[in-house]
């Protein structure tokens, strides 16, 4: 689907990486490694927490919670977004009578 960006739960660990580069540029060096390791897809990057980029490790806590605010907008955009698609969906469902 030209246009259409993939939905965020179907992301693969390479496209959570071109996002880390994209939208953490200034960890992604230093991180990297660690979210290919862990093979963090679109799935598992929605369910990361503060105690589990610690376990990959993410050691500084300032990293850590910029990383999360980066994936809590990213998760708030793709639910926007799909609300707005539900949306559409439902006017073009509905007839007037």
């Amino acid at each position: 689907k030209k246009g259409k960006s993939k939905l965020l739960y179907f992301w693969s660990s390479d496209d959570v990486s071109k996002w880390l580069r994209k939208h953490c540029a200034e960890h992604y060096n230093n991180y990297k490694e660690a979210f290919a390791e862990h093979d963090i897809n679109g799935e598992s990057l929605v369910r990361l927490n503060n105690m589990k980029l610690q376990r990959m490790g993410i050691e500084e806590e300032s990293h850590r919670a910029e990383i999360l605010r980066y994936i809590m907008q990213l998760k708030l955009q793709t639910e926007t977004r799909e609300f707005k698609n539900l949306d559409q969906k439902k006017d073009q469902r509905s007839f007037p009578s």
